[in-house]
């Protein structure tokens, strides 16, 4: 199943660009989904995230009322002229769900758009015919959040309107 984003905020790439791994954007969203245990390696380029989150409902009988899930985002190529590429990966604990992520980042007009293209892909079929809206759902969702709490962060760092 295919899930696409995209995000916009009125502030210089480089800034998104390392936003989007910072540790301490990554505890918001952690926060945000109410999770109760989180661990964040921010890396160079790097950040992996590993996090009890609260499963969907429809969810809850195959998956447990939490699921473990690491995620891992990295930046493939260094930002140039506006534009980046990086990748997205999600695994969830004893849930045979995959989620993988192409990303890109373009600046124009003084807006950077982070552009997510995602594959959702189950293990077991029959899981998939019947929670597969579900946890795209969600998983876009999760996605979603980083606007909200992107314009927040990017506030805090003294950047006026980063809303478009």
């Amino acid at each position: 199943m295919k899930v696409w984003r995209t995000l916009r905020y009125a502030a210089p790439p480089d800034v998104v660009c390392d936003m989007l791994i910072a540790a301490d954007f990554q505890s918001r969203i952690a926060a945000a989904i109410e999770a109760p245990e989180c661990s964040i390696v921010a890396e160079p380029n790097k950040v992996t995230t590993i996090m009890l989150i609260p499963t969907a409902e429809s969810l809850g009988e195959v998956a447990g009322a939490y699921s473990r899930q690491t995620g891992v985002l990295e930046w493939l190529t260094p930002l140039q002229n506006g534009r980046r590429e990086g990748r997205l990966a999600v695994q969830i604990d004893r849930f045979p769900v995959h989620f993988s992520s192409r990303i890109w980042v373009t600046f124009a007009d003084g807006v950077t758009q982070v552009n997510y293209d995602a594959d959702l892909n189950f293990d077991i079929p029959v899981l998939e015919r019947s929670n597969a809206q579900a946890v795209a759902d969600r998983t876009s969702n999760i996605i979603g959040l980083n606007q909200r709490l992107g314009e927040q962060w990017l506030r805090d760092l003294g950047i006026a309107h980063p809303e478009v």
